[in-house]
């Protein structure tokens, strides 16, 4: 055989592979039938609520909030961080973010409780003029959130969700390995590329500490600070890593299947990771393109002890499409979305 011909039939087989990986991770072949053991309610008032944290001392819920359908329309709006009670079946969210400074499209966020119980709150923010801040706040209960700091470095590459280990110290995930708006995103989405990363922030300088994920999205950490768990959304898993003597120093211990496109990380107070999910990618692409076209939502719950996945719910869009997150009180689940102007507050029975 010429080395021509092998060279073909080697490009030939490449584009077969990932052809029949993207099929598998896209979940185009899923049937998708309705399912949850409870019933749901839409809070209205938070448009594209794609991150969804508790702070369980305090009852309240706190929401990443941004209209990413007038962005990526030409039309960004400034976005906001929203408050809410967790147990109050009527409670509507108040923004804490009424006047920023500077341009705010939030992402992902989480929370951290100082030794002197002061709570702060890091929210990823892709700024209007291209550039990428982990912005670190006061939080003042349901008043007005105070800004103490915004953090950049060169690493921070596509941000897309962190979880705080320190008054000024986090991890990060990159979800592509190009900025925003790079044409190689797109390639990187559906050649399923291993392009993303982890970061994490010393408090003065950024490290890179994992690298070859897909689409590295949701993070969270053990509550003994030794387990770092990681969302990869289009290889439809979760990636475990244990942490060194040193923050910077990680080793994946295993990976687990999750069945969908799993998104942000949120621990339940059950003791278990529960995360909004994205049954079929193409559907989600198609509905962040035209909001009349539904994108199947699921919300998932993973065992951190056995890694035994626990669906919970399942909809064909038609509640609330694309979900992102979902996080837990007793009976009460929190479904937060992409895009969708509404939240979902479901109890489960």
């Amino acid at each position: 055989m010429s080395l021509r011909a092998s060279l073909y039939l080697t490009v030939i087989a490449l584009i077969v592979f990932l052809a029949y990986r993207t099929i598998g991770d896209s979940g185009v072949l899923l049937d998708i039938e309705n399912t949850f053991n409870g019933t749901c309610q839409p809070v209205e008032g938070v448009t594209g609520g794609e991150d969804i944290t508790i702070d369980r001392s305090t009852g309240l819920v706190y929401i990443s909030a941004d209209d990413r359908w007038s962005t990526l329309a030409g039309n960004p709006r400034q976005g906001h961080i929203y408050a809410m009670a967790v147990d109050g079946p009527t409670a509507l969210p108040i923004s804490l973010t009424p006047e920023l400074p500077f341009s705010f499209h939030p992402h992902g966020l989480s929370i951290f409780r100082d030794e002197d119980g002061s709570t702060r709150l890091f929210v990823v923010n892709h700024r209007e003029d291209g550039s990428d801040w982990v912005e670190i706040f006061k939080v003042n209960g349901t008043l007005p959130l105070t800004h103490l700091r915004s953090i950049t470095y060169p690493d921070l590459i596509s941000p897309n969700d962190l979880v705080a280990t320190g008054p000024e110290t986090f991890y990060a995930t990159s979800d592509h390995g190009f900025p925003r708006s790079h044409w190689m995103q797109t390639a990187e989405d559906y050649l399923g590329l291993p392009m993303a990363s982890v970061t994490y922030f010393d408090g003065q300088d950024g490290h890179r500490v994992a690298e070859g994920l897909r689409y590295a999205n949701g993070i969270n950490l053990s509550a003994d600070g030794k387990t770092l768990y990681v969302a990869e959304v289009v290889a439809r898993r979760l990636s475990v890593f244990k942490i060194g003597p040193t923050p910077t120093e990680l080793r994946q211990e295993r990976t687990v299947d999750v069945g969908t496109g799993l998104d942000n990380l949120e621990w339940g107070d059950d003791g278990e990771l529960w995360t909004g999910g994205h049954p079929r990618l193409f559907d989600f692409v198609d509905h962040a393109k035209n909001p009349e076209a539904y994108s199947p939502s699921d919300v998932v719950r993973i065992n951190p002890r056995t890694y035994a996945v626990t669906p919970v719910y399942r909809n064909d869009g038609g509640e609330l499409s694309g979900s992102s997150v979902a996080t837990v009180a007793g009976k009460t689940l929190l479904i937060g979305p992409v895009f969708e102007h509404h939240l979902l507050r479901c109890h489960m029975n």
